[in-house]
């Protein structure tokens, strides 16, 4: 993943593919602006359940996951998310929560159900951006125990 010459969010040389996943619609459109901005390609899904059946037919080179929403929360999906790459033999999608839960023990709790990072909301576009590079170039094979956060 890199930022190009003029700050765009590529993988190689495509654009990056983002699935968003917030149960508030005002919150999607944020993240999809600040994204698709910055040239990444965006899929938005408002709860759990949806993004996983989402996920389940394409291909996202990270996924945007809050935490608290209806029908099937963050924690939830991303465990299914991680069930279903090993499942399939795929390799691991960096999974960024976003959430106004910043508490220790909710990080825990993400790093736990396999989130790779955790962005706090409100979120601000340098924060995401160092996210999803951070995510995409290797935090993802953080040592054991290591917790990744941004404040934004």
């Amino acid at each position: 993943m890199s930022l190009d010459g003029k700050g765009l969010l590529k993988v190689g040389q495509r654009p990056c593919r983002a699935l968003v996943v917030d149960d508030n619609a005002i919150n999607r459109h944020i993240l999809d602006v600040m994204l698709s901005e910055s040239g990444a390609e965006v899929v938005m899904a408002e709860n759990g359940h949806i993004a996983c059946e989402i996920f389940a037919r394409d291909h996202f080179d990270v996924v945007f996951m809050d935490i608290e929403m209806p029908v099937v929360n963050g924690y939830t999906a991303t465990k299914v998310i991680r069930a279903l790459e090993a499942e399939r033999g795929m390799a691991r999608t960096p999974v960024i929560m976003v959430s106004a839960h910043i508490g220790m023990s909710d990080i825990e709790q993400a790093m736990a159900a396999g989130a790779d990072l955790h962005l706090g909301k409100p979120v601000n576009v340098s924060a995401l951006l160092a996210a999803t590079r951070d995510a995409l170039d290797g935090w993802r094979l953080r040592p054991e125990g290591w917790l990744a956060f941004y404040y934004a």
